[in-house]
């Protein structure tokens, strides 16, 4: 027989994991509203850079960054969770992997500036979630660099400046989502 406290314990990890879930289902939801940014390496932009800090402003940075790396795990074992309903290890392995790489460390990012406060004010929370959203560049930038442009300059023309202006605006929209797991 279980006890009061066991099935409680029991309880609050089923309700963690369905969140963590659905959160999941969020990034891929959001992975498939995708508009072509590059011809080049076909990255689409998506709108998950929207979808990490409503994340993890609504479930937090542990639950939040889970969310991200269920997704992740998700997409590696072949679901087809990632943009235009790819998935697999060749697609994290291709010109895509070094952005999906910097999402839970995004997540994780955001989360940290928002525990430390960053939460209470739309002005801070933008600073938080812009500097999420450049680790997502930066992660994805090198990637190409390496993997594929061999030219760090070449790999900001084609995997950063064609998503600034876009991810500028995701930017300003993410930090009006109030940071309700912070409060």
């Amino acid at each position: 027989m279980l006890s009061a406290r066991s099935d409680s314990l029991l309880s609050v990890l089923a309700r963690r994991a369905a969140l963590v879930l659905a959160g999941s289902g969020l990034m891929v939801l959001s992975a498939q509203i995708a508009v072509p940014a590059s011809v080049t390496w076909g990255v689409p932009v998506t709108l998950q850079t929207l979808a990490i800090p409503v994340l993890v402003a609504l479930l937090g940075r542990e639950l939040g960054t889970l969310a991200v790396l269920t997704y992740l795990a998700e997409g590696i074992i072949g679901w087809p969770v990632f943009a235009g309903h790819s998935g697999g290890l060749v697609t994290m392995l291709g010109p895509s992997g070094g952005f999906l790489i910097g999402f839970p460390i995004a997540a994780y990012a955001i989360g940290t500036f928002y525990h430390d406060g960053y939460a209470r004010v739309y002005f801070r929370r933008l600073i938080a979630i812009a500097v999420g959203t450049a680790a997502v560049f930066v992660a994805g930038a090198l990637w190409l660099a390496v993997g594929f442009t061999h030219d760090l300059g070449g790999a900001l023309a084609v995997g950063v400046l064609p998503f600034l202006a876009g991810d500028a605006a995701k930017c300003v929209i993410a930090a009006a989502v109030p940071a309700r797991a912070f409060r």
